[in-house]
């Protein structure tokens, strides 16, 4: 299945992914519109993976290709939603995140009315259990014995897949159209890669946003891509969409939303691979300084970033270490009770990567 090419350049992703395999021609999985070249080739490449399998006729790969197809679809929905699965989050989780959140949407009546809906309902609960099914019969384990594979099991759990997946595509063109998705593109990138930023572009671009007039969802979807970018090297990002906010306690200007955006995005990447250090580790906690009354996603915070510091921190840079550790220093006094012992646990952790014997602390503008 080869993509179209135009005029030479690049080749452009596929509109239309449509199994070539005799027996499963019926199927056809369509492109959503206003959604990413990015996030479009992730689906696509699981759907060649099948294509690929059913041609082969390896009944085992083609059952682990249609629950990677499912769950690529899924993972799409919740990145787009700012609220990316987490590496050890179980497959039937990431299923039932992602139909809740297309569930929900607005404006599609007849799809989610009685008895459509249930038939929407009885998919969600099939694709599931891909996992169940590929873990027994399907690649990613070696076995002492191969397991014997019916036409009809391969049957099953094609169109247990495919019919979650087409229903969520289709619904996924509405939940694309709602999203911050053009600025998430410009930061994160798509297959082309990110835009360059110059001085000034970011502030302008989230002020057009309206950060304080967006859904939380909204908010934080565009903080997790800003922390990402930041995360990545962009100093321009940095310094528009993290310092600013770092060093203005107003929660309306900067929501709780976009705040707990950022710092998960500075300490976490688009692949969901940990960019814990002590410059993303200071930034991530100086942007929810002000945050007061959301204990728990600032414990799970604290909770990621003891988890995933790099010990210790000051053979790579003993001055950022150092800020890192009076920063805690500070916080540690002025949180919610509910939040005091994590506090406790990450400054000890910092102390005893040596930040304590750090003595030259730089200033930070704007900062108190």
């Amino acid at each position: 299945m080869a993509c179209g090419s135009s005029g030479g350049g690049c080749p452009k992703l596929s509109a239309i992914l449509t199994v070539v395999s005799d027996r499963y021609d019926r199927f056809a999985i369509e492109r959503p519109a206003y959604l990413s070249d990015a996030h479009w080739s992730a689906i696509e490449v699981e759907f060649q993976r099948l294509e690929r399998s059913l041609e082969s006729s390896d009944a085992a790969a083609a059952i682990g290709d249609a629950k990677s197809l499912v769950e690529a679809i899924a993972k799409v929905v919740l990145e787009m939603n700012g609220t990316p699965a987490a590496r050890a989050t179980r497959f039937d989780s990431v299923v039932k995140q992602a139909h809740d959140l297309l569930g929900s949407r607005l404006g599609q009546h007849v799809a989610m009315a009685k008895p459509m809906a249930n038939v929407a309902l009885h998919a969600s609960k099939i694709a599931p259990e891909l996992g169940n099914i590929r873990n027994e019969h399907g690649t990613g384990h070696g076995r002492a014995r191969q397991s014997e594979h019916s036409p009809e099991m391969l049957d099953l759990a094609l169109d247990g897949a495919l019919m979650w997946a087409r229903w969520a595509l289709r619904r996924l063109a509405g939940f694309s159209r709602t999203r911050p998705e053009t600025l998430i593109r410009e930061l994160i990138g798509d297959s082309t890669g990110p835009l360059s930023f110059a001085p000034g572009d970011l502030t302008q671009k989230l002020a057009a946003a309206r950060l304080p007039h967006l859904p939380a969802s909204h908010a934080h979807q565009i903080g997790v891509a800003v922390g990402q970018r930041t995360a990545s090297g962009a100093v321009s990002v940095r310094r528009e969409g993290v310092e600013p906010c770092a060093a203005d306690p107003d929660l309306t200007r900067w929501p709780t939303a976009y705040r707990m955006g950022v710092a998960m995005g500075l300490l976490t990447s688009a692949a969901n691979v940990p960019t814990v250090c002590a410059d993303t580790a200071y930034w991530a906690l100086a942007v929810i300084r002000p945050v007061l009354d959301e204990p728990e996603p600032v414990l799970e915070l604290l909770e990621y970033i003891g988890s995933n510091v790099p010990l210790p921190i000051p053979l790579a840079d003993p001055q950022a270490g150092a800020r890192v550790r009076v920063l805690v220093e500070q916080m540690s006094s002025t949180r919610p009770r509910e939040e005091k012992a994590a506090w406790r646990r990450l400054l000890g952790l910092l102390e005893l990567a040596g930040n304590a014997a750090a003595t030259d602390v730089p200033d930070v503008p704007g900062l108190p």
